[in-house]
């Protein structure tokens, strides 16, 4: 069969056959258009509040200080393991 050759809808390619895509006559082409809010409005929908200090920022990921230094000498042990 020549490259390209159509059989029963089927288009036979080097690398093996593929379907033809038809797009679904009552699909869209396109996602839907969302509607286009302000800043305001977005944070208003999702409940956000301004950040009042740092401290709203902290988090405790570790354990304890050995488990925190544990971590960062991994990191920068990983950091320099292909410069040597």
């Amino acid at each position: 069969m020549a490259m390209g050759a159509r059989l029963n809808g089927v288009v036979a390619r080097q690398g093996g056959p593929h379907r033809e895509h038809t797009p679904e006559p009552d699909l869209p082409l396109c996602p839907p258009l969302r509607p286009s809010l302000t800043v305001e409005e977005l944070l208003a929908v999702k409940g956000a509040k301004p950040i009042r200090s740092l401290d709203e920022l902290r988090a405790d990921a570790f354990e304890d200080e050995a488990a925190l230094e544990g971590f960062l000498a991994f990191t920068a042990a990983e950091r320099h393991r292909d410069v040597a």
